[in-house]
């Protein structure tokens, strides 16, 4: 169970950065 709460704890950031990513990109598509 710690395993899994260290790898949950360093996917975070990860998905944020995906999220933030595909933000800009419609921004950039709806200009």
């Amino acid at each position: 169970y710690g395993g899994f709460m260290t790898s949950e704890k360093s996917q975070t950031p990860l998905v944020t950065l995906f999220k933030n990513a595909i933000i800009k990109n419609a921004h950039k598509k709806g200009q």
